[in-house]
């Protein structure tokens, strides 16, 4: 197992582990370059993705303290739920547009 250290454009040591010598390498130079170019690195590589679930159910505890229609935005938020439940949170909006099309409703009064 190889790791790869270097310092980032604002100055930070940062380590990464790196699988063989030769991918270690690659992935130095690539750093190097990106360093180079002033391209920014984000802070932590390895963060947990959101799902679309975990903010749905934020979106509805916000509803319940501040809107007085909340019952009828959980049935709406419960059919994104059911669909897009295990998905990460940043899904392009093809795909909810798609879904929306797909979708019998009624109009609305």
């Amino acid at each position: 197992m190889w790791w790869v250290r270097y310092a980032d454009v604002s100055g930070r040591i940062r380590r990464e582990k790196v699988g063989n010598k030769s991918s270690a390498i690659q992935l130095y130079q690539k750093r190097k370059t990106q360093v180079l170019q002033g391209d920014k690195l984000p802070k932590k590589f390895r963060t947990r993705k959101v799902t679309f679930g975990e903010l749905a159910k934020d979106a509805m505890e916000y509803c319940r303290a501040n809107n007085l229609g909340h019952q009828f935005d959980g049935y709406r938020i419960g059919r994104l739920v059911e669909e897009f439940a295990s998905r990460s949170a940043d899904l392009p909006i093809e795909q909810i547009c798609a879904w929306f099309s797909e979708q019998d409703w009624e109009a609305g009064t």
